[in-house]
């Protein structure tokens, strides 16, 4: 299979949980055997409720497999009238499953946090503690923007260079937060 998978969605303007694009419920996206590459592009909406506008959201056992095609995810979050702490979140890319390389293919994140309080809990990319990307020959690049940059949660193994950039768009926030595994073998 040589062909690409394209996903692009914004989301809309009323209540909560506003995504532009969610893959979730077990969802699998591309093929093991695949040359053809995976992108997706999201961008949350401008939900009048407490959060939950997410670009890009990656859930619940869903899987994103790539043999020797790159897989590029670029997400913006949207906004939301309550931007403190405890609203909801709107992450750019928010992602508590896994993504798999099996060839050469590279993994490209992008995320923009929504624009926020400080100290806010909107992250530009947000890899929970259930995430797991498994990275065969290609190069890892994660950049994100928000509250905090980047949260690299869960487990990310590559075999080639990984770039994690994070920059912090408010006051109190953190460029690079680490609670989970990263590792080149």
């Amino acid at each position: 299979v040589s062909g690409q998978v394209s996903l692009s969605g914004t989301g809309g303007t009323s209540g909560t949980n506003q995504d532009g694009v969610v893959i979730q419920n077990s969802a699998l996206l591309g093929s093991m055997t695949s040359s053809g590459g995976i992108v997706i592009n999201g961008t949350g909406g401008s939900g009048n409720g407490d959060g939950g506008n997410l670009g890009v959201a990656l859930l619940s056992s869903s899987q994103i497999n790539s043999g020797d095609g790159d897989v590029q995810i670029t997400g913006v979050a949207g906004t939301s009238l309550d931007v403190s702490p405890p609203g909801g979140t709107n992450d750019g890319v928010y992602i508590n499953s896994g993504i798999t390389t099996a060839g050469i293919g590279k993994l490209t994140i992008v995320g923009i946090g929504a624009a926020a309080a400080s100290a806010s809990n909107y992250v530009g990319v947000n890899l929970d503690s259930s995430a797991n990307l498994q990275i065969n020959t290609g190069k890892v690049a994660i950049t994100g923007t928000g509250a905090s940059g980047v949260a690299a949660g869960g487990l990310l193994n590559a075999s080639a260079d990984v770039q994690i950039r994070g920059t912090v768009a408010t006051s109190g926030g953190v460029g690079i937060a680490t609670t989970g595994s990263i590792a080149t073998f």
